[in-house]
């Protein structure tokens, strides 16, 4: 499986020295500590010890760029994730029967035929619910996810913008309850969080496009003290460094 984005891999193609923004700068409009900011750029993934991006910097860091609350902190659940799940320490109670498993696979390669990148509760959803095969008290005896875990994640809609995202031990308790690897229910999370990324504008590809559309749309964050507007302003009148 393809290694998933980790957020500061987006962050320092534009956050440092001589890139577009300075830590000292960007670390005063996301209103964070400077060593903070510095951790989290310094990312390595040979390391253990790599600074995340917490739950309040997501939501400062999404205000800034103007993307979607949980942008940021979905990147990072979704790496963690990747991460975590070669561990494979977690047991399910049970397996589903051998149609079942055929079906999910089915439905999973018929979404993959229309190019599609669907959230894995959407594919739980076809088996699991009202009306459905399996009761989600069902399916969570079967897979030893408790009900309310299963039920916030099976919630999922398309529409909404705090759906919960799969989880390490979710991971491998369904990879081990539908005899397939833990990896192919995060490929699934990756790919959904790959289709938002690029809703996102493309941010990955070309920030300064990114930020030039923001200063003529004169957006700003809300919350008190320094904003991006009155930083390009300042900006404007000196070369920008690429």
């Amino acid at each position: 499986m393809e290694k998933p984005t980790h957020p500061a891999q987006l962050l320092r193609r534009f956050i440092g020295e001589d890139k577009l923004i300075s830590i000292e700068k960007a670390s005063e409009l996301l209103d964070c500590h400077q060593r903070t900011l510095e951790k989290l750029i310094n990312f390595n993934e040979k390391k253990e010890s790599n600074r995340g991006v917490g739950q309040e910097l997501g939501w400062k860091m999404a205000r800034l760029f103007n993307t979607d609350k949980e942008f940021w902190n979905d990147l990072q659940k979704t790496y963690d994730l990747w991460k975590e799940i070669s561990k494979d320490e977690v047991e399910s109670v049970m397996k589903f029967n051998d149609d079942d498993i055929d079906f999910i696979k089915l439905i999973t390669n018929l979404h993959n035929k229309n190019e599609e990148a669907p959230h894995p509760a959407k594919i739980i959803k076809h088996l699991v619910g009202d009306d459905k095969k399996y009761t989600i008290t069902e399916a969570g005896l079967i897979t030893g996810i408790p009900r309310k875990t299963l039920s916030d994640f099976l919630q999922y809609d398309d529409y909404k913008k705090d759906n919960v995202s799969l989880s390490s031990k979710m991971a491998i308790k369904l990879g081990k309850s539908f005899d397939v690897e833990a990896s192919f229910w995060v490929s699934l999370q990756v790919e959904y969080d790959r289709k938002n990324l690029k809703k996102n504008n493309d941010l990955g590809q070309d920030l300064l496009s990114f930020i030039k559309g923001m200063e003529e749309k004169e957006m700003t964050i809300k919350d008190e003290g320094p904003n991006l507007k009155s930083f390009l302003k300042g900006k404007s009148n000196s070369k920008r460094k690429i």
